[in-house]
């Protein structure tokens, strides 16, 4: 696996009015990181996406920012929820796209630090 280098920008998620993706903003946040040599992108979980935005937003943002990107530039996806099995299956769905890797937030920041280490290994089995 090729070493990130350089600054992994957090990229917002853009909306339209009713709330729906807003995939041209999208592609213009990809085209103006790729065109500036960002060096990675970090997407859904800079401000809260992970638990706040819908389980069908999230995976119509990742399928357009893998649309956009087409591996010109890494992008390290949020796939942290509330629900267990709503993160394997957004793994699942995202396995055909290029993302480089992922990064989760846990839902409940009072767990212990065994009891965190054994969830994510759960998800990476």
């Amino acid at each position: 696996m090729k070493k990130l280098e350089g600054i992994a920008v957090n990229m917002l998620s853009p909306m339209n009015k009713d709330y729906s993706i807003d995939e041209a903003s999208i592609k213009k946040l990809c085209d103006h990181y790729i065109k500036n040599k960002i060096g990675a992108i970090w997407a859904l979980g800079s401000a809260g996406e992970d638990f706040s935005l819908s389980f069908d937003y999230r995976k119509k943002f990742a399928n357009a920012i893998s649309k956009c990107t087409k591996s010109k530039i890494p992008v390290i996806l949020g796939i942290g929820n509330m629900s267990y099995d709503e993160t394997l299956e957004f793994i699942q769905l995202n396995r055909s796209n290029p993302f480089k890797g992922y990064h989760i937030l846990l839902y409940d920041q009072k767990i212990s630090d065994l009891q965190a280490i054994n969830y994510i290994k759960k998800i990476v089995c």
